[in-house]
């Protein structure tokens, strides 16, 4: 299995999607045969249907054929749904499901109803595993993703709760952030219900890190200008003046 997961690594550097798709799908299928730990198995299907998926946006912006991937994408996606069922172990489970969740929430072409319907239920049994044994960096990253679902069906005032719970425990624990995407969310409706204090530190949060790493783009984007936007403009107080000069 190793020499074909090799070429794709190969092919997707050199962006051949065509052969990356052949040698990876090669790799996953000798895995399954030599019984392959079933957790790898399902990062590797999610991982594959990710790929085929950016891929079928590319399609789609390009006006080609809408369907090129769908099938394969789906394929991935079940069979990694259908090995979830197997695992065992309660950490297994739970970083399967968000591996999974991640997938129809970031890379699903399908409409916010159906996505609502296939993610909800799935994260909200992980986030009851994971207070069973009582892991804050789970329980973290299993609301965040609750949160998000809340968003998909236009209910803000869960969608408050759930960012509330995963913002005291980001700071009760000094967990690691999860995720650009839905910690962002979680700002926006912070701005909503006007939570002053969370905002600031969320701003800086963002900036300090990104500055850090020299990353100065991302460290305008997500802490000056989200403190200008989300902060600022509204309160117009002294300390969020002279924190952006």
């Amino acid at each position: 299995a190793r020499p074909y997961g090799d070429l794709a690594e190969i092919n997707q550097e050199q962006s051949d999607l065509e052969s990356y798709f052949k040698n990876m799908e090669r790799s996953i299928q000798l895995e399954e045969i030599i019984d392959e730990s079933d957790y790898l198995l399902i990062y590797k299907y999610v991982s594959l249907a990710k790929t085929y998926s950016d891929e079928e946006y590319v399609v789609v912006e390009e006006k080609k054929s809408y369907s090129k991937y769908s099938a394969d994408i789906k394929k991935n996606i079940k069979k990694a749904e259908r090995l979830l069922k197997n695992l065992s172990a309660t950490n297994e489970i739970i970083k399967a499901t968000i591996l999974i969740t991640d997938f129809h929430l970031n890379h699903s072409l399908e409409n916010h109803d159906i996505i609502f319907k296939k993610t909800f239920k799935p994260i909200k049994n992980a986030l009851e595993l994971a207070e069973g044994i009582e892991d804050p960096q789970l329980i973290y990253d299993c609301i965040l993703r609750l949160q998000y679902t809340y968003e998909l069906i236009n209910n803000g005032e869960m969608q408050y709760k759930y960012c509330i719970k995963a913002d005291s425990l980001l700071v009760l624990y000094n967990l690691i952030e999860d995720g650009y995407m839905y910690y962002r969310e979680c700002l926006d409706v912070f701005t909503d219900y006007k939570e002053v204090e969370k905002i600031r530190r969320m701003c800086s949060s963002y900036y300090e890190y990104h500055y850090a790493f020299e990353q100065y783009e991302s460290a305008f984007d997500l802490g000056v200008e989200n403190l200008w936007l989300n902060l600022y403009k509204v309160t117009a107080e002294n300390i969020d003046y002279f924190t952006l000069k």
